[in-house]
């Protein structure tokens, strides 16, 4: 069974980027919109290849850690990101 990649799962938490010009309470509330979307969105099942180690990505400062070489769940514009980079 696949197990589901949860945002910020294996992170303390969403990444804020530091010395950005908007104040870290709106930052915050895009980080609170990000994961309210990802939540209810439908999710694929991928596996990243192992010589590929595993992957880092972060849409509007949500992130999500995945790793290589086991199947898992993730939201589809998390799979659509690693397909147009050529990843999966």
């Amino acid at each position: 069974m696949a197990k589901a990649a949860e945002p910020n799962e294996t992170l303390a938490g969403p990444s804020l980027v530091e010395g950005d010009s908007g104040d870290r309470e709106s930052q915050a509330s895009m980080v609170d919109v990000m994961r309210e979307h990802f939540k209810k969105q439908r999710r694929e099942k991928i596996r990243i290849p192992k010589d590929a180690g595993p992957q880092f990505v972060q849409i509007n400062g949500y992130s999500f850690q995945i790793q290589a070489g086991v199947f898992v769940e993730v939201p589809t514009d998390v799979a659509d990101l690693l397909r147009n980079a050529d990843i999966i």
